[in-house]
């Protein structure tokens, strides 16, 4: 998948997150990518203890890597959502993503996707108070983001 400037993929198991470009003078990429299982109960959560983040610059040359533990729950199950024009209505999930420890970050993600259509909301809350928000929701229009390979396609 490419949405939100985002590489992903996934199998019969997992929702993949390898690599994300949303901001288009950086990016990162996880070490096993492992987002959200592909069939979970409401309220299930995931930690990836082992994650890895690499950092990239808009050349695709390593800046750090670091250890990136966090954890993801399927937060919310929003069914027949009116999205837009374009999309209608779909059936939502939420999965709210945390880096942990929590106690040090105080932050976490939520990002929105739709049945059919993937990522169509992400937010950025810190301290409980929304710091950040983007809507992927029309078709067409132009690019915000320019379109790049992976620095570290997956294998």
């Amino acid at each position: 998948t490419d949405g939100g400037g985002e590489w992903g993929a996934y199998d019969d198991q997992w929702v993949y997150l390898h690599e994300d470009h949303s901001d288009p003078t950086s990016s990162y990429s996880h070490s096993n990518g492992r987002w959200a299982k592909r069939h979970m109960k409401l309220g299930e959560t995931i930690y990836n203890s082992e994650n890895e983040l690499t950092s990239y610059d808009s050349e695709c040359r390593v800046i750090r890597k670091f250890r990136f533990p966090f954890t993801n729950r399927l937060d919310r199950y929003l069914p027949n959502v009116y999205i837009s024009p374009d999309l209608g209505r779909r059936d939502v999930i939420v999965i709210m993503s945390t880096p942990e420890p929590w106690e040090v970050y105080q932050d976490f993600e939520l990002i929105y996707y739709a049945k059919g259509a993937g990522p169509v909301m992400w937010q950025e809350w810190q301290y409980w108070k929304l710091k950040h928000e983007s809507r992927f929701t029309h078709f067409g229009g132009s690019k915000v983001i320019p379109a790049r390979l992976p620095c570290n396609p997956p294998r």
